[in-house]
């Protein structure tokens, strides 16, 4: 218990001094068009958590945000007019704000966004994504996360050493073969899973944070899976030629043994 309670603090220490190097980024709520409120403000929230996943900005919680714009009589919606974004951006103290719409035609969605860098004013990046079914929009809201990360950030790699007890364990990063351990491999920021096999031991998961620039070691005790005990195959025995031998003997005797009681006179 103790150590699963450090663990946690350790965990939570770190991703408190990494999130302090992130760029910030505030994401205002989708402006509907032609769908429900309900379904941009859903789409909005997991945009958000899927661009906070990705490690590669520190974003403003949705409460947050129009805490302060309220407070400061401000308004933004998913259609912002560009000349109101240093004074956003000054509000919220982000560097980047993103807008952009879920729009509806027929019964396909398109979710468009655009990045927009608060000193300068002007969008960075904008990309959208093609929904055809609501079953899928979590989906494409992460498909649309790490696209936007992924050309919008310029953090540096992480680096993971990994090991196992025994070593010699085969390895598999995102479901992809990367080598024996122990070995090292750079990654980008962000979640991966790693699997472990190995011959005669268990099969082990795990997933781990990777930080930008950071060097963080994962080191697995691999567990051995018990040996079945061997049988003992019972063998006929091969001594049947005894009773060929023995066999006549004993009848010899038996006979003679009735035949003398029955000559012995009653008394």
């Amino acid at each position: 218990m103790k150590k699963i309670l450090v663990l946690l603090i350790l965990c939570t220490y770190t991703y408190s001094v990494l999130a302090e190097t992130l760029p910030t980024m505030a994401i205002v709520d989708l402006e509907p068009v032609g769908c429900e409120d309900v379904i941009a403000i859903a789409a909005s929230e997991i945009l958000r958590t899927e661009i906070i996943n990705t490690c590669a900005f520190q974003v403003v919680e949705r409460g947050q945000l129009y805490k302060l714009l309220e407070e400061h009589s401000l308004q933004l919606s998913g259609l912002i007019d560009d000349t109101t974004i240093a004074e956003a951006g000054a509000i919220l103290g982000v560097e980047f704000i993103g807008v952009g719409s879920l729009s509806k035609i027929g019964n396909t969605y398109t979710l468009s966004i655009r990045v927009i860098n608060v000193s300068t004013g002007l969008a960075s990046l904008g990309k959208s994504v093609i929904v055809t079914n609501l079953d899928e929009l979590a989906s494409k809201c992460k498909e649309l996360a790490w696209d936007l990360t992924k050309k919008e950030n310029t953090q540096a790699d992480g680096t993971i050493n990994i090991s196992s007890i025994p070593a010699g364990a085969s390895v598999y990063i995102d479901g992809i073969p990367a080598g024996n351990t122990s070995l090292s491999s750079t990654l980008k920021p962000g979640e991966h899973t790693f699997r472990f096999v190995k011959d005669g031991f268990y099969e082990i998961t795990r997933q781990l944070l990777i930080a930008s620039g950071t060097n963080q070691p994962l080191k697995v005790n691999l567990i051995q899976v018990p040996t079945a005990r061997p049988v003992t195959e019972v063998t006929k025995s091969d001594d049947g030629w005894m009773w060929w031998i023995l066999g006549p003997f004993l009848a010899l005797v038996l006979v003679s043994s009735i035949a003398a009681l029955s000559e012995a006179p009653p008394e």
